[in-house]
């Protein structure tokens, strides 16, 4: 993704090489490398993340989560001037001769382990992680929400009680329907709470 942004930017193509190759005096480095001897990791939260500098040598690193997806998208926007203001709209400002500060020493660990919004643009990968924000979608199990709302029937599903116990759903229409529950039932809140 920065070698995307970098070049439309800049339009000039930036080499991908990992880190067996010789060390050059300009580097941009991303992530955890054999480069160690720069400027060790200290992210202790798997979504922060650090931005440096050090001499002609940019470093983006991060935790084990998101840290280092988190670090290229602040640095764009921090350093670059790219904004994301949706899914499918993006401004990376023209700048053939990209200017950066000499002296870089940011570190950024979340106040909040999970961070999301639920919006139409957030379904977007690139999106979400530009703004650090988390997957949420209900039957996903990478979801670290959980159960979000409509959860009735997973947590007192028809199926296993209707048949037993019809009194603990609505009762609409003349007859009990197990579109929703009937909270006024004591042992519906009991199941519930159970089950959660």
């Amino acid at each position: 993704m920065l070698n995307k942004y970098l070049f439309k930017i800049t339009g000039a193509s930036f080499l991908i090489v990992d880190d067996t190759h010789t060390k050059s005096d300009f580097e941009i480095i991303v992530g955890n490398t054999s480069r160690n001897d720069l400027k060790e990791n200290k992210i202790n939260h798997p979504d922060g993340f650090s931005i440096s500098t050090q001499k002609n040598i940019l470093i983006l690193n991060g935790g084990t989560g998101k840290g280092v997806v988190y670090a290229v998208y602040t640095f764009l926007e921090k350093y670059c001037g790219c904004r994301k203001y949706s899914n499918d709209e993006a401004v990376v400002p023209k700048n053939a001769t990209l200017v950066i500060p000499d002296i870089i020493d940011d570190v950024e660990i979340p106040a909040m382990d999970f961070r999301e919004y639920y919006y139409t643009a957030t379904v977007d990968d690139e999106y979400r992680e530009w703004h650090k924000l988390m997957r949420h979608f209900p039957n996903d199990s990478s979801s670290q929400w959980g159960m979000w709302v409509h959860t009735f029937n997973k947590l007192v599903p028809e199926e296993k009680y209707f048949d037993s116990h019809p009194e603990y759903f609505s009762f609409y229409g003349g007859k009990r329907q197990p579109a929703q529950l009937c909270l006024g039932n004591n042992e519906v809140f009991e199941i519930l709470v159970k089950n959660l």
